[in-house]
């Protein structure tokens, strides 16, 4: 079954009229679900309704706190606080600076799953919309960089395409206008063509 993929893009700083300028050196892509969900839309009163319920527990029983059950209680509504308390709206994110590289962070629905990627430019050969299977065979696109081996760890594999916004995705329109503002930002106006030269490894072709 297709995913209805109903997320929104965000775009810091705002851009006017989808256009990238020449003066900003950094700009960040962000993608969310365009509702939010539960534990996030709803976190503030989630926290209060947890915090009243440990002080109703406390004063029910204040003369009996010693009771392991009733410790027990309390003991569980105040981690179930501090769990929802962390919620945090999850999101995949596409930091672009010039003349340095791009970092890509995802984040959860809990802080501690956040993940995040720093790739150089010196690393990168190029950023390309991929055409792509997901899940049951269905026919996806994705935004990724290509990228150089390790030639310091030759031993380390390490996978040389990194996908933008791997948790969620996007649809294509989303993707043609993040690599529309990305790439320009990252490699200039030229186009970049590579080869691999025997004994030499990759090459760029002008």
């Amino acid at each position: 079954m297709s995913n209805p993929k109903d997320y929104r893009l965000i775009i810091e700083p705002p851009l006017k009229d989808g256009i990238l300028t020449h003066k900003l050196d950094q700009v960040s892509f962000t993608v969310r679900l365009a509702s939010p969900p539960f534990l996030v839309k709803y976190q503030f009163q989630l926290v209060v309704v947890l915090t009243a319920l440990v002080f109703v527990v406390i004063s029910l029983n204040f003369s009996d706190l010693l009771n392991r059950k009733v410790q027990s209680a309390i003991g569980a509504l105040i981690i179930l606080s501090i769990f929802v308390f962390f919620v945090q709206e999850p999101e995949d994110s596409l930091i672009v600076m010039r003349g340095i590289g791009a970092q890509l962070i995802s984040k959860r629905l809990w802080a501690f799953q956040n993940s995040g990627k720093f790739l150089p430019l010196n690393s990168m050969i190029d950023l390309v919309i991929h055409e792509g299977f997901h899940d049951y065979g269905q026919v996806i696109f994705y935004l990724c960089f290509l990228t150089k081996s390790n030639t310091e760890m030759p031993t380390k594999k390490e996978d040389a395409i990194k996908v933008v916004f791997k948790e969620y995705l996007p649809r294509k329109e989303i993707l043609m206008q993040v690599w529309a503002m990305s790439r320009p930002l990252l490699f200039g106006e030229n186009r970049r063509y590579w080869r691999r030269v025997p004994g030499q490894g990759l090459r760029r072709v002008l």
